[in-house]
């Protein structure tokens, strides 16, 4: 999807990870890119996402394997094995029912198994994917297409709109392209944004937390990390800076406390278009001389309560704080419908459900390509939780351990985004997380 707008996200999550290396590829490619490379080996590939009850649901295209001539059973074992290469993903056998047992492998973590169901439908990956990026930029250079988006639930190309009474020059771009309407779903969204706000200090030092810019303002601390070169600090949101998309020299303090200034961001990459970024990040070096304490763990708080509009740390004493401490990187793809977490320090803790992940959206004057999307109707985030670490394949009341799979960047009332691991590491360059001093 494509969206364009600001709002503005301030989490106060903090991110803890056991030291990992995360090298940026040396051939970034989309979510999308990457289904498409399975769909152009298996034609019947048609997508995959988790459906409201939490089962993993994998798009077919029943015609393709009757007009092979093959068993349903044999094509859809070699879309399986495809996908587990691709997106780290093991099956085991169909069984009877065509239901599939799995479980999803994550840096060294493994998923429980889950039960799986084939759902048959009209259009391949590979149709939508072709179909898409003949339309996407002419629909995004309009005023009113706010985003665009590959919807693998629904089976469709969605074109979010801030005006549905001008779908003319919409309807127009695609029957240029030759595209069915009956692939086309149009719908009404408000603008989306990325703003800022103001909150109290928290010690000790630890992803999640408050900080202020020096150009004003407060946004949050992401997550703590040490970059090739030796530099350590901290990955918050761009547009948390002076220049969104630009190499600038914001500072960050918390409260009194100086914390360095930005050493690289996330920049406009003109191969895409003249004002794309792939990621809304920059990276925070922390002064040489900054000394964590014998305390410090890089985590996630944890509010006191999930989805509440908490902001009081959940604590079993004075000193002991309730958080997400067993933390790593994910490597792995979401899912679209997977539950995922935040902590901010506007919205406390919550949780929501993916769903969308490779969105296009705009945002002031930056097209964000390739974001990962959630449903924001309850809130999940709101102004003043930029920057924060979105983290998933965990739980709230006993959850220890967490994937970090994205910072958040930008919502409105109904939906919001967040760049992804494979965005920011292409961005920032090789990092390393630890739930150590990082010293």
């Amino acid at each position: 999807m494509n969206t364009k707008n600001k709002i503005g996200l301030y989490i106060s999550t903090a991110l803890v990870l056991p030291v990992i290396s995360l090298a940026a590829s040396a051939q970034y490619q989309t979510y999308d890119e990457k289904l498409n490379e399975i769909a152009i080996n298996n034609q019947q590939y048609a997508g995959h996402y988790r459906d409201r009850n939490g089962k993993f649901v994998l798009n077919i295209i029943k015609s393709e394997l009757s007009q092979k001539g093959k068993s349903v059973i044999g094509e859809q074992k070699k879309l399986l094995s495809e996908l587990s290469s691709k997106l780290n993903i093991s099956f085991t056998e169909l069984d009877e029912n065509q239901e599939l047992s799995s479980k999803r492998q994550q840096d060294n973590k493994t998923r429980q198994s889950e039960t799986y169901r084939i759902n048959y439908v009209s259009y391949s990956f590979s149709q939508l994917f072709d179909w898409f990026y003949q339309i996407n930029d002419s629909l995004l250079a309009l005023n009113h297409v706010l985003l665009t988006d590959i919807s693998e639930d629904t089976n469709k190309i969605t074109i979010g709109v801030n005006d549905i009474t001008l779908n003319k020059e919409i309807i127009e771009i695609i029957h240029r392209a030759n595209i069915p309407l009956s692939v086309i779903n149009i719908k009404s969204i408000e603008p989306i944004q990325d703003t800022v706000s103001l909150r109290e200090e928290v010690t000790p030092l630890q992803g999640g937390l408050q900080v202020s810019m020096s150009t004003g303002g407060t946004c949050t601390l992401g997550f703590m990390a040490r970059r090739e070169n030796g530099e350590v600090g901290f990955v918050t949101a761009s547009h948390c800076t002076q220049f969104k998309g630009q190499a600038d020299t914001t500072t960050f303090s918390q409260g009194n406390q100086f914390l360095g200034g930005v050493t690289i961001e996330a920049e406009i990459d003109p191969t895409i278009c003249s004002n794309c970024l792939i990621a809304d990040v920059a990276f925070v070096a922390l002064p040489n001389d900054y000394t964590y304490g014998t305390d410090y763990n890089a985590k996630i708080y944890k509010a006191d309560s999930l989805n509440s509009g908490s902001l009081e740390i959940r604590s079993t004493g004075s000193t002991r704080y309730r958080n997400w401490w067993n933390l790593y990187v994910s490597h792995a793809d979401n899912i679209l419908g997977d539950t995922i977490y935040k902590t901010g320090r506007t919205t406390g803790t919550t949780s929501t459900r993916l769903i969308g992940t490779c969105v296009n959206y705009t945002s002031g004057f930056t097209q964000q390509r390739c974001h990962s999307e959630f449903d924001n109707s309850s809130a999940f985030i709101e102004p003043g939780d930029s920057g924060s670490a979105v983290i998933g394949s965990t739980t709230y009341s006993y959850g220890r351990s967490a994937a970090v799979i994205g910072i958040a960047t930008a919502s409105n009332n109904t939906t919001g985004f967040f760049s992804n691991m494979d965005s920011i590491q292409e961005e920032l360059g090789v990092l390393e997380v630890s739930y150590r001093d990082l010293n």
